[in-house]
């Protein structure tokens, strides 16, 4: 926790109010240093509750081309973390943590500076230390070049769960959705898993027509017809998730781009994904006719997760899209149910 950082965007006011409560009855200076980073730490909490319409997410700025020198981001991932957690001998490399994140184009490496004084003391701060998974990190750009950002972090640490006052804001549905989840497609449960070879079944139907044929199966009367400002292919409110109605964005890739989905696919500079998260929805849902890669998903969960704006997600890949229309016959496909297994004697 960077202390003068979070004065700079809470106020000396407001960093002075939340380090008054720490009282001064301690009898260790560690011990009083943990408080006052937990004191500064429910201040971060609550600052960016009341700012989470003007902390965009990192993966957003970098999608979307609109990353500047100043901007204040959060982002969730692992990072690297090299010389970050106080060591018995220091060593003269610049501590900071550092993460990879996939564009359209090319890697960009972001490197996030600390310093050993802004680290809890103990065993929070010698978890620092080589991958960290999930580490949320506040943070603000100090130089963009071709290939790296280079920021300084206001604060780093784990989101806990929600018997926890901290990051209070997560909901339970934040969450990545599978496909049998969805009531409307709930029979594919029972289909079999299709191999690679079979996703050629995809290749020759148009995108219009499982367009249409997941729009029946959700009950859906109203399908728009394609052009170029669209958000989304598809919204609707008749979709049940577990039961729980929910209003959900789709959009979908046909056949014409028959090979595994890249950012590259998702529009020009990938910002489909972006425009799909404009649409008013509880849940994203992504449709491709092959396989779905990494970064695709990883931009997909980034962009669920936004501060104060949770969304349910759901990626169908080709497998998924194959299951569906052979649970329910449609788009010339037949049932092909999972193998029973063989008992014994």
């Amino acid at each position: 926790m960077n202390a003068r950082r979070l004065v700079e965007l809470a106020g000396d006011h407001a960093v002075q109010h939340a380090l008054s409560s720490v009282s001064q009855a301690f009898q260790t200076d560690k011990i009083a240093a943990n408080v006052r980073f937990g004191a500064l730490g429910r201040l971060m909490r609550d600052w960016l509750w009341q700012n989470r319409d003007s902390v965009p997410r990192l993966e957003r700025l970098l999608l979307t081309g609109k990353l500047k020198r100043g901007n204040i981001f959060f982002t969730e991932r692992d990072f690297y973390c090299r010389n970050v957690a106080p060591r018995v001998r220091p060593s003269s490399a610049v501590p900071q943590m550092m993460a990879k994140y996939a564009l359209t184009d090319r890697i960009i490496e972001v490197r996030v500076l600390t310093h050993s004084d802004h680290v809890v003391p103990g065993s929070g701060g010698a978890l620092l230390t080589g991958r960290v998974g999930r580490l949320f990190v506040v943070g603000v750009i100090n130089e963009i070049e071709h290939d790296v950002v280079e920021a300084s972090a206001v604060f780093a640490g784990h989101c806990v769960d929600l018997t926890s006052d901290f990051m209070f804001w997560q909901s339970p549905w934040t969450q990545a959705v599978h496909v049998e989840r969805l009531d409307a497609f709930s029979r594919c449960k029972d289909e079999a898993f299709p191999r690679e070879r079979e996703l050629k079944a995809l290749q020759g139907i148009p995108e219009e027509e499982i367009k249409r044929s997941f729009a029946r199966l959700l009950g859906e009367d109203v399908i728009p017809k394609d052009w170029g400002g669209e958000r989304s292919d598809l919204f609707t409110t008749r979709v049940h998730v577990d039961g729980r109605r929910v209003s959900a964005s789709f959009a979908f890739k046909g056949p014409s781009k028959f090979h595994p989905m890249t950012l590259a696919d998702l529009g020009k500079n990938g910002d489909q994904i972006d425009r799909l998260l404009t649409e008013p929805a509880e849940l994203l849902v992504l449709q491709h006719c092959h396989l779905v890669s990494t970064p695709v998903r990883n931009m997909m969960k980034a962009y669920a997760n936004q501060l104060g704006n949770q969304r349910l997600y759901c990626i169908i890949d080709g497998s998924d899209t194959l299951r569906i229309l052979r649970a329910y016959e449609m788009c010339g496909q037949t049932s092909k149910p999972q193998p029973q297994p063989r008992r014994r004697g």
